[in-house]
């Protein structure tokens, strides 16, 4: 019985490690990167998430623009942050461009899978400035 205890360890062991790793290799622990279809998810800026029985990943890539009126401020209008996604449904990958004001376009379908932008955080103050790897996006996959 020992053996088989001794034999099994190491590969749950690098099993779990393999498994908490980022794409880059760097150990995370915590935080979800699955995908429910259906369900609001956060993915935050330079991450992926994935469904692995849809084969289905995506990352939130680039941040083209943030004109979002900041909070503490009165604007005309309320602007709009438009974010840039890599999806990849098995073997092939698209580019896909959303916007949080709804009358552009904030969702859109490829690969027989709707993709929709919720919201785009943080919520910006005049006071304040913000790089790429502040933005986490709120978004929703689902089948078409």
């Amino acid at each position: 019985m020992s053996k088989i205890y001794l034999l099994t360890h190491p590969l749950l062991t690098a099993f779990i490690i393999f498994n908490l790793c980022n794409d880059d290799g760097i150990f995370e622990p915590g935080g979800d990167t699955t995908i429910v279809l259906c369900d609001t998810v956060n993915v935050d800026y330079g991450k992926t998430l994935h469904n692995f029985n849809e084969q289905i990943w995506i990352t939130f890539d680039t941040l083209y623009e943030d004109s979002r009126c900041e909070v503490d401020v009165i604007c005309c209008w309320a602007g709009n942050a438009r974010l840039g996604f890599t999806f990849r449904y098995q073997n092939q990958t698209a580019r896909l461009s959303l916007n949080s004001y709804s009358r552009f376009s904030n969702d859109t379908t490829v690969y027989k899978y709707l993709i929709s932008l919720i919201d785009v955080l943080p919520y910006r103050h005049s006071d304040s400035t913000y790089t790429a790897k502040d933005y986490i996006a709120r978004i929703v996959v689902d089948r078409e």
